[in-house]
């Protein structure tokens, strides 16, 4: 694998698709595998926009989860260990044909740093300096919220909220940018997540299922994310399949960029 290729692979994996997702969504839905417990009393319909301000809460959450990416240019199948304290790290490892770590990341508010191992390449920049060069105006609460399965975009007004068939629908808007989520009305967990600018021409749709119970919360382990570019006709697909997941436990985050690597600008 050529550096370049390691480059697409560890941004793309641990850090570009978050701050892609951002940009937009449109697509299908999956419907969970099997209806979770549901753990809270289900919201009514004349409070549906209710649904929006139910989220996972979590101070700490640990996991690992098989991926599958495709784009333009390559597929990948690889594991990912991920770690998150909530409001200040996001710990990422890259491991490839399940024996040999090729990336691993740390992202905090201010910083977002990264090593590619097989061409001993280093990252290290604030984390706004990051965003600009992947062109991805993401905050870094947003980015935990793609991690976690929470909606992406928090606090808008919900401008729209009603029953389609199964489903309830939510709308809202802000900045060009509309947020679309679709929950299934039975268990009320949400199954699909859009976020769109049609003036950006970028579309981005995650599709949720498989959900279990985590410490006393729903919790979707597959995750689909497609990403359009219409700009440049590009698609990018990732999957996500936790294999495990614990919240509120003790997390340590191992990171430090060795002496001898190179230090590289995205």
């Amino acid at each position: 694998m050529n550096n370049q290729r390691v480059k697409s692979y560890f941004i793309k994996c641990a850090t570009a698709v978050a701050f892609t997702c951002l940009l937009a969504a449109c697509g299908g839905s999956k419907k969970v595998a099997t209806p979770p417990v549901v753990t809270q009393p289900p919201v009514q319909a004349k409070d549906y926009s209710d649904l929006y301000s139910r989220v996972f809460i979590y101070k700490t959450f640990s996991g690992k989860a098989k991926m599958k990416y495709e784009g333009p240019d390559q597929k990948q199948n690889f594991s990912a260990n991920l770690k998150m304290q909530k409001g200040e790290k996001v710990w990422a490892s890259i491991v490839a044909l399940g024996v040999a770590e090729v990336a691993r990341a740390q992202i905090t508010p201010d910083k977002l740093q990264a090593v590619e191992r097989l061409n001993r390449n280093a990252y290290d920049m604030s984390f706004e300096e990051g965003i600009k060069k992947l062109n991805a105006p993401i905050s870094f609460p947003m980015l935990e919220n793609l991690l976690i399965g929470n909606p992406v975009i928090p606090g808008l007004k919900v401008q729209s909220a009603k029953e389609e068939g199964n489903d309830i629908v939510l709308k809202m808007e802000q900045d060009g940018y509309q947020q679309i989520l679709i929950y299934d009305k039975a268990t009320q967990t949400l199954k699909q997540q859009e976020i769109k600018s049609e003036a950006k021409k970028f579309n981005c749709t995650i599709d949720y299922s498989d959900y279990v119970v985590v410490a006393g919360q729903n919790f979707a382990k597959n995750r689909n994310i497609k990403i359009e570019d219409k700009n440049k006709n590009q698609t990018i697909l990732l999957n996500m399949e936790f294999s495990s997941h614990d919240v509120d436990g003790a997390v340590e985050f191992q990171f430090s960029i060795p002496g001898n690597y190179k230090l590289k600008s995205l």
